[in-house]
C-alpha cells in the first residue's frame, strides 16, 4: 500500500564525506521559502550512507504536519 510518509534524499558535496552524528543526534536543515524567509528544522536522519542522507517526514497538509512534528520542521516540510 501507499506510506502516508515521504522520504526526502539529499546528497552531501562529495561522496566520500559522511555525517559524523552519533545515536540519537538530529541534524538542523534551511532554506529559503518563497518570501525569502529563512525556513528550519531539526530532523533525525533515517538512512545514512557514504555521500548521502535521508529523512522521513509525514504526507500531509502543512497543518496537519504542524500538529504531528512541530511548527519548524512542518514549515521546512512544504517549502
Amino acid at each position: 500500500g501507499r506510506s502516508p510518509f515521504v522520504r526526502y534524499d539529499f546528497d552531501l558535496p562529495r561522496a566520500d564525506y559522511v555525517l559524523p552524528l552519533s545515536l540519537g543526534q538530529t541534524i538542523t536543515l534551511c532554506c529559503l521559502d518563497e518570501s525569502d524567509n529563512i525556513v528550519e528544522g531539526n530532523f533525525y536522519t533515517f538512512k545514512e550512507d557514504t555521500g548521502t542522507f535521508s529523512i522521513v517526514l509525514p504526507e500531509k497538509n502543512e497543518e496537519e504536519t504542524e500538529y504531528d512534528i512541530g511548527a519548524d520542521r512542518a514549515k521546512f516540510a512544504h517549502v
